[in-house]
């Protein structure tokens, strides 16, 4: 046990001992010198703060073997002459994984999000994708892993238990980079009230940055804990006014919740209309802009603090650089030598997703494209189409479709199909895939299957897109498109709303059996997520619902997914399980979500996530794709979510079973059978 604090409050420690502090950024452990007990100093590891607590150096010394394995020490305190010690002085630090790898919550924001996200990916070769695990709307609500200023996204990899090495002050004082001041403690309130300075006009900002020859820095903040933590350890930070102040005029965009921030804002409306041309969806989010308003990049929040932010921003400069010389080298080029320029900046600026800012541009690089390379022999014309009718189908309002728009888009598709052979499999295949995608919000599923099976007949060479196609084909097909379990007596059964959205009609099919049971469904929450479903079981059947666990998930603790891959999306009931651990917990990423280490398939959506107790601690809900070479990794819904969605929505009369006892874990094989009764596969459509 942790000992108590002096009684008067007062350090008792020796001299030379050591307290154990934890980064409240990145949430790293370390040992530091007792000297700066009660102040706060700056973490070697992401630059974020760390707290050094007063207590009792009795028991921070009894608590720091129990952590040898996950702290390192700070100041000038030797590393330990234990054998854990040891090994991790020859390592180094692991860098924390990059949240580059954003999933696209596609049930959220409907297809025509989905549409959005991907664009980027699209516009390029060698795009990076992620989307949903399941057979259906996967097909049709796909997102894209745009790279974050052109460097690979990476996958949480699980906590290793190699000791770390050792870190010393004075380690870092040989760098060679000039050294920053210890990031101020700021609380939120303070932090917001440094940029009451900032001008909200971003019109008067562009005047600005013209006239002092400056480009513009847009930031997009919220009240959610990555606006706050962004706020407080960099925008607010007197580093980050001193980096940006000599070539950028900031705007500040808010949507605070905050009674005092919400007072502040002068002009909420006009907030809002920036924030939809700019596409921004998901706080925080900086847009780098040239004076007249057009993006050169967009930045996410990420860790490292105002030193992190300064590389990034020196990139984002680099490719606003290499934009600028791919305009005016297609502005001074004359007739086809403007093609290869055209092409570079169609690619760069789907790197860095900006492809819909620039839809001003797209008609005339258009025009130029058909004017010089009009049997598409370069490529060129099929790559400006490409992007042209991927804009336009994005400007679509997908919420309430206009069938004589999606009729208009297809048609042009058609035509210019008809007229070119496409250089790009991949191309082609993508525009058959979202055209797919538009005509079954219209209801025009005949007419949907017909393009994914057109966009398979293509033969892309992505492999992802390949199995998007063939996915689509199947959800139209009405094969099976995911995952459920019995979460409740009387036949209820919890799956993913995107698994079920849409559907005209609801089986499902209990692993084990080829016989399928009708189901309806009860509520269901778009946002969250989540769907709820009633299905009329047999009375004879012996299929127990699977107990949610009462207390979160741990980082590092071993789960087993549970549900039907791709191969059991043809008509093969046999379950699949494929086990992992935990990487990352809901308050240590931007998706809220359970971060797995696990193989996660399509078809796995909505099956369980259980602990090595038998309780269900979530629920599989996305996967993220990396491209080639880079390792996917699956998200799932806490059980705590599910909870709140079922007290609200299962009906009255109906208990959720209580959690099986914690205080001894089993092996996967004696896991399986008590879980596995439970989950179904989930049909829709004419099955």
């Amino acid at each position: 046990m942790m000992g108590s604090p002096h009684p008067q409050g007062r350090r008792c420690m020796e001299p030379g001992s050591n307290v154990i502090g934890q980064c409240q950024s990145c949430g790293m452990r370390f040992e530091i010198a007792a000297k700066y007990a009660g102040r706060h100093v700056r973490c070697p590891h992401c630059g974020g703060i760390i707290p050094v607590p007063n207590g009792d150096a009795a028991a921070h010394a009894e608590l720091a073997p129990m952590l040898r394995s996950s702290f390192v020490t700070l100041g000038d305190v030797q590393p330990s002459n234990d054998a854990s010690a040891s090994a991790g002085a020859a390592t180094t630090t692991p860098a924390r994984p990059s949240w580059a790898c954003r999933i696209a919550r596609l049930a959220k924001f409907g297809i025509a999000a989905a549409l959005g996200a991907l664009l980027a990916a699209l516009a390029v070769s060698g795009a990076k994708w992620v989307r949903r695990p399941d057979t259906a709307t996967a097909a049709f609500q796909p997102g894209a892993l745009a790279p974050s200023l052109g460097q690979e996204p990476t996958v949480p990899a699980a906590q290793s238990k190699a000791p770390l090495p050792t870190v010393s002050a004075e380690a870092n004082e040989g760098s060679s980079q000039a050294p920053r001041a210890a990031p101020e403690f700021l609380t939120p309130a303070q932090a917001r009230a440094r940029l009451a300075a900032w001008t909200q006009d971003l019109d008067a900002a562009r005047h600005q940055a013209a006239a002092e020859g400056k480009s513009l820095a847009i930031i997009f903040l919220g009240s959610d804990r990555f606006s706050t933590r962004w706020l407080q350890e960099v925008l607010a930070q007197r580093d980050f006014t001193e980096t940006i102040a000599p070539r950028y005029v900031p705007v500040l965009i808010d949507f605070p919740r905050e009674r005092e921030a919400r007072a502040r804002v002068r002009d909420p409306e006009r907030n809002q209309a920036v924030r939809r041309h700019y596409r921004v969806r998901r706080l925080p989010r900086m847009v780098l802009a040239d004076a007249q308003g057009l993006p050169f990049a967009m930045l996410e929040s990420a860790e490292g603090g105002v030193a992190t932010f300064a590389t990034r921003l020196a990139q984002a400069e680099a490719h606003r650089a290499e934009r600028d010389r791919l305009l005016s080298e297609i502005a001074s080029a004359e007739g086809a030598a403007k093609l290869p320029a055209i092409e570079k900046a169609l690619g760069l600026l789907g790197e860095l997703d900006l492809v819909p800012h620039y839809k001003e541009v797209l008609p005339q690089w258009l025009e130029l494209a058909r004017r010089h390379d009009p049997a598409n022999e370069q490529g060129v014309y099929e790559a400006v189409f490409h992007a042209v009718w991927m804009v336009a189908l994005l400007d679509m309002q997908f919420d309430r479709p206009n069938r004589q728009e999606i009729d208009r888009r297809v048609a042009e598709l058609d035509d210019f199909l008809k007229a070119h052979r496409f250089k790009n499999p991949d191309r082609a295949a993508s525009l058959h895939y979202y055209a797919a995608g538009a005509l079954s919000v219209a209801g025009e599923w005949d007419a949907a299957l017909r393009r994914a099976e057109a966009g398979l007949a293509c033969r892309p060479r992505n492999p992802i897109l390949r199995e998007q196609l063939a996915l689509a084909v199947a959800s139209i097909r009405g094969v099976g498109v995911g995952s459920g379990f019995l979460v409740a007596p009387g036949g209820f059964v919890l799956t993913n709303h995107h698994v079920v959205q849409g559907a005209k009609g609801l089986k499902v099919r209990p692993s084990g059996q080829s016989e399928v049971w009708p189901a309806e469904l009860v509520a269901a929450d778009p946002v969250l997520d989540v769907a709820l479903l009633k299905v009329a079981m047999p009375a004879n059947h012996s299929r127990a619902p699977i107990p949610l666990a009462v207390k979160p998930a741990r980082r590092g603790a071993r789960v087993l997914a549970v549900g039907f891959p791709p191969a059991s999306s043809w008509g093969d009931a046999a379950l699949k399980l494929t086990q992992g651990i935990i990487s990352a917990t809901p308050d240590e990423n931007p998706e809220r979500m359970l971060v797995l280490d696990c193989r996660i398939n399509p078809g796995n959506s909505g099956g369980p996530l259980c602990d090595a107790h038998g309780n269900v601690v979530g629920m599989v809900t996305a996967k993220s794709y990396g491209g080639l070479g880079v390792e996917s990794y699956g998200m799932a819904l806490p059980a705590e979510l599910l909870r709140e969605f079922l007290a609200k929505y299962l009906p009255a009369g109906h208990e959720l079973p209580p959690p099986r006892p914690g205080h001894q874990t089993q092996e996967w094989e004696d896991i399986a059978p008590q879980v596995s009764p439970a989950v179904m596969m989930i049909l829709r459509g004419q099955q």
